[in-house]
């Protein structure tokens, strides 16, 4: 079978805090947090079979400096870890997150989960991969606008 490993890591100024009890304080800006990870199902530590769904859930954070209006997506990046490649984007139907899009009032935050869903008959074997997901506040304006992202490494076997 296949076995798919996901573990999200971090990129610019977003924190990750493994199994976090509480959420820390932002002053400015917006950030994520990853939380409880390590597990994506109950059975396997970190891996999830063709056929069968694993989630996994992230923490979206905003300071105290004003209200955002959120969206999430998913990017296929440019560049990718050693030994990986960017997940293809005819997949990206394998991956839901719940709620996509939010409204976030001063010093909130939101879980969104992430599931990955992969078929049982897939030809996407024995790849290592990574994907984003981006986090924009859709409410900017200006010139500067900014997003951050979360990195996904999703590991199938054969």
């Amino acid at each position: 079978m296949k076995r798919v490993l996901l573990v999200i890591t971090l990129l610019g100024i977003v924190a990750l805090v493994g199994c976090a009890k509480a959420t820390p304080i932002i002053s400015e800006g917006f950030g994520i947090l990853g939380a409880e990870i390590g597990y994506v199902n109950e059975t396997e530590n970190e891996v999830i079979y063709a056929g069968v769904s694993g989630a996994a859930q992230i923490m979206i954070v905003n300071g105290y400096d004003m209200e955002r209006d959120i969206k999430l997506s998913l990017v296929s990046p440019n560049t990718v870890k050693e030994g990986f490649e960017s997940f293809p984007k005819q997949y990206f139907s394998w991956i839901t997150m719940s709620p996509m899009e939010f409204h976030l009032a001063k010093g909130e935050s939101k879980a969104v989960r992430v599931t990955l869903s992969m078929p049982m008959e897939t030809d996407y074997i024995n790849k290592k991969a990574e994907v984003r997901i981006r986090v924009e506040d859709v409410g900017q304006t200006g010139i500067v606008q900014i997003a951050v992202e979360a990195r996904w490494y999703i590991v199938t076997a054969e």
